[in-house]
């Protein structure tokens, strides 16, 4: 994983937004981008059960709806070391 990746996840974290680390096998962000969506695409399935796992936690939650999008932190605030 590189080092940007790393540093995404660790401030994620901090942020208490859910983070689950994927290493896509011989991908890049471009391959990655050209195949999200498709049916038998691993990155896609593990996107969806994500997905999948933080709404339901959300609706379960109730008051914390929008909880993922709220403590994400600003590009100017936490991204940038």
């Amino acid at each position: 994983m590189s080092a940007q990746a790393e540093r995404l996840e660790a401030v994620l974290k901090d942020a208490g937004i859910p983070v689950r680390r994927l290493a896509a096998k011989e991908t890049n962000h471009n391959k990655l981008n050209e195949n999200l969506g498709l049916p038998d695409d691993p990155p896609t399935k593990a996107l969806f059960e994500f997905v999948d796992e933080a709404l339901k936690k959300q609706a379960a939650g109730g008051s914390e709806r929008h909880s993922l999008v709220s403590k994400a932190p600003t590009r100017s605030s936490k991204w940038r070391t």
